[in-house]
């Protein structure tokens, strides 16, 4: 077959070329128009056994896909989380609408499936249905941050692990707020193989009347 093929390729090429012109006249029409076919068959024989060349590869992305077996429908299957509850912060004191006759105000934190841990601390939780961070008191702030907890004084870190502080406010009306931190102090924190958050406690709004 290579043989025949070369032979037939150079008549084809001589064909449409014009490089056997000089030898046209040898060749009778009916061996070319063989010669034509010829070549067209043995060319499409070697693409079924050998399959196409790199030049003649045909790409079709119409349904790539169509033989995978893909079920997004349980993404979070594989996560460690069965039977766990939320994690949650709260305030445990002082209490909504609390008023206050001094500036000092003791703050008490609360927490439900969280282990408390400094920050930097890489430490995993014992319990697979606790996350792992640190407080966060924010101070009259009415929009919470979407990646990482900025160090000011409407943002208090308590990164040793702290879950009470005595903090000082004006005489007036103030909000507070507790937030979770992680180890960097982002807003979020792995849990069952993904991150979670934020996580915050209710708002509360207490009053200073006193500048003791």
């Amino acid at each position: 077959m290579d043989h025949m093929r070369r032979f037939l390729s150079v008549g084809i090429s001589c064909f449409f070329l014009s490089g056997c012109a000089a030898h046209s006249g040898i060749i009778p029409p009916k061996v070319w128009g063989v010669m034509i076919v010829g070549g067209a068959e043995v060319t499409a024989v070697d693409t079924v056994v050998s399959g196409p060349s790199e030049s003649e590869v045909e790409i079709n992305n119409t349904d790539t896909y169509s033989d995978l077996n893909i079920d997004n429908t349980d993404t979070y299957s594989d996560l460690n989380i069965d039977g766990c509850t939320e994690p949650k912060v709260n305030i445990l004191s002082p209490k909504n609408l609390y008023v206050s006759d001094s500036k000092s105000i003791k703050v008490i934190f609360g927490s439900e499936s969280i282990e408390i841990n400094p920050a930097g601390s890489s430490k995993v939780p014992d319990n697979k249905c606790f996350v792992s961070g640190h407080h966060h008191l924010l101070v009259d702030r009415e929009i919470l941050p979407t990646s990482f907890i900025p160090f000011d004084d409407t943002h208090i870190h308590f990164g040793a692990g702290q879950t009470e502080a005595i903090i000082e406010l004006e005489p007036g009306v103030h909000t507070l707020q507790l937030m979770l931190g992680s180890s960097i102090h982002g807003v979020q924190v792995p849990f069952g193989g993904i991150d979670i958050g934020p996580i915050v406690s209710e708002k509360i709004t207490i009053e200073v009347v006193s500048s003791e």
